[in-house]
């Protein structure tokens, strides 16, 4: 695993893995890691930056690829 950059902590953090989280490690701008907030903030480096979203909820990003451009 690359070196972790950003800890993001949550209330809860939803997946299309089922798994249940309160926190996501990334890594170069890709999820290396998700877990407890615990398990996340041990992967912390002195360089890792930490966003803190309080009670908030972390979804997927969705994305609809079928548009219809006016051209």
């Amino acid at each position: 695993m690359s070196e972790i950059d950003t800890i993001v902590l949550a209330r809860r953090v939803i997946s299309m893995a089922g798994i249940e989280a309160q926190a996501i490690a990334v890594a170069e701008g890709r999820v290396a890691a998700l877990g407890s907030r615990d398990e996340m903030l041990a992967l912390r480096t002195s360089r890792s930056e930490v966003v803190d979203l309080g009670r908030s909820v972390v979804l997927p990003g969705l994305i609809e690829p079928h548009t219809h451009p006016d051209l």
